[in-house]
C-alpha cells in the first residue's frame, strides 16, 4: 500500500473582532510522498500547526483541498480520516491504564476486545513499553507517556501519522533519545509522516525533506543539505543553522571585499559561521579582492566542548564563528579573519537568493 499526501492551494483564515481577518495559511501547495518523513519547521505563529490541523479535520480550510491517496478529505469528518495525530500535550486519559488508553481509538471504531489487545500488544513492543502496560500515567515518565501516546496512534494502523511537537514538553537528553526512536519507528512501519517543529536542529537531524515557512507560506522546500548549502532566501539562510549565518549588507560594509563579484549594490551577503578563518599574524596572504576581510576584536568566547564559538567586533557588525574544540583565539584580542569567495551566498533587496555576477 502506498500513502501519498498532497495540499492544494490550502489557506486559513480566521476572523477576530470587527470582522478583521487573519491569514494564517497563504494557498499553501505541498506534497508528502510515500514512506517519507517530511518535517514543517518554522517560528510560533508561522502556520505549521494549522496545516495538522486542517489535514486532520480540528479545521476546516478557507480554501484549497487536501488529498490523501486521491481523495479529499475536506468534508470528511475527522474521526473518517485515515490520519492519527501525536500531540504535543500527551492527551492521555488518567484513569485509564496505559493499554486502555492505547486500546481507547481502536475502540471507538468497535473494534473486537481480542484484536484490541492483540495490537495494542504489538505497539506495546515497537514502542518499548511491554511491561509497564497496567500503569496509569501518574505511574509514567514523560517519555513514557509520549510513547504511549505514539503507541495509541500506531494500533489504528493509519495511512497517514501527524506530530504536532511532540518531544517539545521532554528535556534536552530524552528529547534527543526519543527523536532518534521516533525516526526508527517510522522508518520501521515504512510511514508517510508530517512533522511539525520549531526547532530547526530536530528538522535537519529528521527530515527526509524539510519544508521551512514563514507567516503561512512556504519559503523552501527541500532536502537538509540544500537547505543548508543554498537557502532559498535570507529568512531560510539565518532560520536554519546555530550560530545563524552572518549577514552582512554590501551597502553598509565596505569591508566586503566580494563587490568585485559583480552583485549590484544594496545586495547582502551571507557565510555561515564555519566558513569563517582566523589568519595568523603577518600570514594573511589571500587576495583582497576576494571574498571577505574582517578586522575587529574578539567580544565573546562560548565554549561547548566539541566546538567554540568566537564572537568578533567587527566595528559596526558581529560576526559569529565556529572553530573546533577549545581552540581560536582569546576574549579581547584583536583578530584578522577570512571567508573565501565561494562560501558566500548573495540575497537581493527582496531577500531572494542570486548568484554572483561574472
Amino acid at each position: 500500500m502506498t500513502t501519498r499526501l498532497v495540499l492544494e492551494g490550502l489557506s486559513k483564515r480566521f476572523t477576530g473582532r470587527g470582522a478583521v481577518h487573519t491569514e494564517a495559511l497563504k494557498k499553501l501547495d505541498l506534497e508528502v510522498r510515500d514512506g517519507e518523513l517530511l518535517v514543517l519547521v518554522g517560528p510560533s505563529g508561522c502556520g505549521k500547526s494549522t496545516v495538522l490541523r486542517l489535514i486532520a479535520g480540528l479545521e476546516e480550510p478557507s480554501e484549497g483541498r487536501v488529498l490523501l491517496d486521491g481523495e479529499d478529505l475536506v468534508r470528511v469528518p475527522p474521526q473518517a480520516r485515515d490520519v492519527a495525530m501525536v500531540f504535543q500535550g500527551y492527551a492521555l486519559y488518567p484513569h485509564l491504564t496505559a493499554a486502555e488508553n492505547m486500546a481507547f481509538p481502536l475502540e471507538m471504531r468497535g473494534v473486537s476486545k481480542v484484536e484490541r489487545e492483540q495490537r495494542v500488544r504489538e505497539a506495546a513492543a515497537i514502542v518499548g513499553l511491554g511491561d509497564k502496560l497496567e500503569r496509569l500515567p501518574s505511574e509514567l515518565s514523560g517519555g513514557e507517556r509520549q510513547r504511549v501516546a505514539m503507541g495509541r496512534a500506531i494500533v489504528r494502523r493509519p495511512k497517514l501519522f501527524l506530530f504536532d511537537e511532540p518531544l517539545s514538553n521532554l528535556d534536552a537528553k530524552l528529547r534527543a533519545e526519543l527523536r532518534v526512536e521516533l525516526v526508527q519507528l517510522v522508518r520501521r512501519l515504512g510511514a508517510t509522516a508530517l512533522y511539525v517543529t520549531h526547532d530547526q536542529g530536530e528538522a535537519m537531524t529528521m527530515a527526509d525533506r524539510i519544508a521551512v515557512m514563514r507567516g503561512g507560506e512556504l519559503m523552501q522546500l527541500d532536502t537538509p543539505r540544500t537547505i543548508y548549502e543554498r537557502p532559498a532566501n535570507a529568512f531560510v539562510a539565518g532560520f536554519v543553522g546555530t550560530p545563524s549565518m552572518n549577514m552582512v549588507s554590501v551597502a553598509d560594509s565596505p569591508r566586503v571585499a566580494g563587490l568585485t563579484l559583480g552583485v549590484r549594490r544594496g545586495a547582502t551577503c551571507g557565510f555561515r559561521p564555519e566558513s569563517v578563518r582566523f589568519v595568523k599574524d603577518g600570514a594573511d596572504t589571500a587576495n583582497p579582492t576576494e571574498g571577505v576581510r574582517l578586522e575587529g576584536r574578539v567580544v565573546l568566547v562560548e565554549p561547548q566542548g566539541a566546538e567554540t564559538f568566537v564572537h568578533v567586533d567587527g566595528e559596526g557588525f558581529v560576526v559569529r564563528a565556529r572553530v573546533e574544540g577549545f581552540g581560536g583565539p582569546e576574549l579581547g584580542s584583536r583578530v584578522v579573519a577570512r571567508v573565501g569567495a565561494a562560501e558566500l551566498h548573495w540575497f537581493d533587496e527582496s531577500g531572494r537568493r542570486v548568484e554572483p555576477l561574472a
